[in-house]
């Protein structure tokens, strides 16, 4: 009993973490301008995580452009480690997509293609806002958390694009498949073009590919939805999720496996670096909690309700 009572005040001293909470039944002028401020600020916080991104790409694109030459050998270098290792699966995917021609008389490599293009242009936008949006509506008190793990990882991976640029397999030549030449179709031409965003006189990084932010901010949503999420068909899209963008990103030759594997390491070292300067360690004490405090249905104490949906809070 005293351990549960020292568990249980624990949890009620830092059940309240976080620097913002949902708000309550507040009315008035008051709130209303309360709450235009705090989404002007998730606003703010929003653009400063994209411009880190697109800042990047505006300055490789148009001011300083990668060294095409080095980045294909450095392609080079993956395709060939994943081949010396049977990790090379990348062609064989895209051969798959290609010839596979139609079920029930549908055009399935058309449709293939053209669902795996209309993916990989939302996972980096509509997909990420639709999760920001519900993260900070739903689970206020984790969005510093998860803001510092998307933030770190893009700087990460920026950081990886300046040391380490990489062309993605559909810039890649000089590879081979079988014992032959292998090209990679471009299918993404018609979302992100060849470098320069149509009549617009404005690039882009092409040469991004390590470690793979859409991989990263897959893992980083999924993760999420499947910590916090209580909606059980929502956990299971979740779940897959990941698995959806790596068939996503393969098929359409916009990454190596090696490229996801950077992504999913990224996020686990930006996560762990996140949770140990959090400035009152709010979520590893609650990790701690739930490891110390018993089962609730072994508990006999009169607050064990109070427990249960503090923990879960």
């Amino acid at each position: 009993m005293t351990t549960c009572s020292n568990n249980l005040a624990h949890v009620n001293v830092h059940s309240h973490f976080g620097s913002m909470k949902r708000s309550t039944s507040r009315v008035g002028p008051g709130a209303t301008t309360s709450s235009i401020i705090t989404w002007f600020w998730f606003v703010l916080q929003l653009l400063a995580v994209v411009a880190l991104q697109f800042g990047d790409d505006v300055f490789r694109g148009n001011i300083d452009s990668p060294n095409a030459t080095e980045a294909i050998r450095h392609a080079q270098q993956v395709a060939f480690f994943e081949q010396a290792h049977g990790l090379f699966v990348e062609p064989a995917l895209q051969l798959w997509a290609r010839q596979v021609h139609a079920f029930f008389g549908l055009p399935l490599d058309i449709a293939i293609v053209g669902s795996t293009n209309v993916i990989y242009a939302v996972g980096q936008t509509l997909v990420p806002l639709s999760f920001a949006v519900w993260l900070f509506r739903l689970h206020r008190s984790h969005f510093p958390l998860v803001r510092n793990v998307v933030g770190l990882t893009v700087v990460l991976a920026v950081i990886g694009y300046e040391l380490y640029p990489l062309a993605p397999p559909r810039l890649t030549t000089g590879l081979t498949y079988g014992g032959h030449a292998f090209s990679f179709q471009n299918t993404v031409q018609q979302v992100i073009g060849n470098g320069r965003l149509t009549s617009v006189p404005l690039g882009y990084n092409a040469y991004s590919a390590m470690p793979s932010l859409h991989m990263a901010t897959a893992f980083i949503i999924s993760g999420c939805i499947m910590l916090l999420a209580r909606s059980p068909p929502l956990r299971l899209v979740a779940a897959v999720y990941p698995f959806v963008m790596l068939f996503t990103v393969l098929v359409d030759s916009n990454h190596y496996l090696l490229d996801a594997a950077g992504g999913a390491l990224i996020v686990a070292l930006t996560t762990l670096i996140a949770l140990v300067f959090e400035p009152d360690h709010a979520h590893l004490r609650r990790v701690r909690i739930r490891w110390t405090c018993p089962p609730l249905d072994t508990l006999r104490c009169p607050r064990t309700t109070q427990c249960s949906k503090d923990l879960l809070s």
